[in-house]
């Protein structure tokens, strides 16, 4: 069964540790096939921003994905879109530019201070309650 949960210990703390985050700064949702890590996505919010730190793929980079590869790509930026609008994260903001392509195919683009965003609202529709 495939899952995307927040990471735990020691998981968490060596996959942040490849890639020099900290975990008190970030949440690493990681995608997993019963045991087997498929990739993940270190993120935090900040500012009513999700800030992307880190997408990755186990094995492969983000400038040439599968078609397999790429479905856990976009699976991983949903998950992380979905944790971001429960914290009230209005924009998506990449600080990852391996892959540039994959953002913005994703439909991310530069703004003004030479960022790559996304509206949350992109990818996660809000429910109004009635």
């Amino acid at each position: 069964m495939i899952t995307i949960l927040p990471a735990t210990e020691p998981d968490k703390s060596r996959y942040l540790e490849r890639t020099g985050l900290l975990a008190e700064v970030c949440e690493l949702l990681l995608m997993k096939d019963g045991s087997v890590v498929l990739g993940g996505v270190a993120v935090a919010v900040q500012h009513s921003e999700l800030v992307i730190h880190r997408l990755f793929v186990e094995g492969a980079e983000l400038s040439s994905l599968t078609a397999e590869q790429r479905f856990i790509a976009d699976s991983l930026l949903r998950a992380a879109a979905s944790f971001g609008a429960n914290q009230c994260a209005y924009r998506i903001v990449s600080r990852q530019w391996e892959g540039e392509e994959f953002f913005r195919a994703e439909g991310f683009s530069e703004d003004s201070s030479g960022r790559m965003v996304l509206p949350t609202s992109s990818i996660v529709k809000i429910c109004k309650e009635s």
